[in-house]
């Protein structure tokens, strides 16, 4: 458990450890990462057989797209980063990204900002920064990926976020600090490298499509996790990219709560968690 929760980095303290903790174990016991929770779009509720498997087989079609792309993510270009890698793993989180062919507009519509996609088409949909690069460095434009998500979040309806550049992958919220940076990380590299199941299924648990919310209003489970987060009083963590390996035996079929979105990679995954 100790290395997998250096796979996921807290700053600003957005969420606790504990429940990181929580996200990474066998049996979390809060609603917000209960079988029911991870119901969207009017959808039933997978049961826990069923959000089991689900977790299991996109663990195995994440593994088989990053063996795919690992000795290239330096090389590709952001379509290619994209098309090959960022978009089918956002896919597996029950995602169905839609390419922003304009910047998005402020609340006011004073600002207009250079987020790559939406989550989905409808209401609700979170903004998802896909990006090549460092998340934090600006290069030729005026802000880095990171505050270029952050200041569309703090000036936008939106709440959470992401932002990922192949090797990370963030989670943000409405956040106001002109100095701290405010995220939940994780570390797709050494999830991938290492086959860290644990630190995927925190992944799953906490940047699932179902965590942010619905059109309805609902706020959805991360708002929860921060909100008992601050009531808890979460000081800050920032914790080492470093990371031990976890073995894992993923199921050997598609389950039936895997879409057809998933289905075009699917193969059998060995014992140690490498995929066959």
């Amino acid at each position: 458990m100790s290395d997998s929760l250096d796979l996921v980095h807290v700053s600003g303290g957005l969420i606790g450890t504990s429940l990181v903790a929580e996200a990474l174990s066998d049996s979390p016991r809060r609603s917000e990462f209960a079988p029911a929770s991870f119901r969207f779009s009017g959808g039933e509720a997978p049961t826990p057989t069923e959000i089991t498997e689900t977790i299991e087989t996109a663990w195995q079609l994440a593994c088989e797209l990053y063996d795919e792309v690992a000795s290239s993510l330096d090389v590709l270009n952001v379509s290619g980063l994209r098309e090959h890698w960022l978009l089918p793993l956002l896919e597996l989180l029950d995602f169905d990204p839609v390419f922003q062919r304009s910047h998005l507009p402020s609340e006011d519509g004073r600002d207009r900002f250079a987020i790559s996609h939406l989550g989905w088409s409808g209401e609700a949909a979170p903004p998802l920064h896909l990006v090549y690069g460092d998340l934090d460095s600006a290069g030729h434009v005026q802000r880095s990926p990171h505050d270029e998500l952050q200041l569309y979040l703090n000036r936008s309806t939106a709440r959470w976020g992401i932002v990922a550049n192949g090797r990370r992958l963030r989670l943000l919220r409405d956040f106001h600090h002109q100095r701290l940076k405010a995220f939940v990380g994780i570390d797709l590299d050494a999830v991938f490298e290492t086959r860290d199941f644990p630190g995927f299924r925190a992944l799953y648990r906490l940047a699932h499509r179902s965590r942010f919310g619905d059109a309805a209003g609902g706020a959805g489970p991360l708002e929860s996790l921060f909100d008992v987060s601050q009531q808890e009083g979460v000081p800050d963590r920032t914790s080492t990219p470093d990371a031990g390996a976890v073995g894992h035996r993923g199921a050997r079929r598609r389950p039936a709560h895997i879409g057809p979105a998933h289905s075009h990679c699917f193969r059998s995954c060995g014992g140690s968690g490498a995929l066959s």
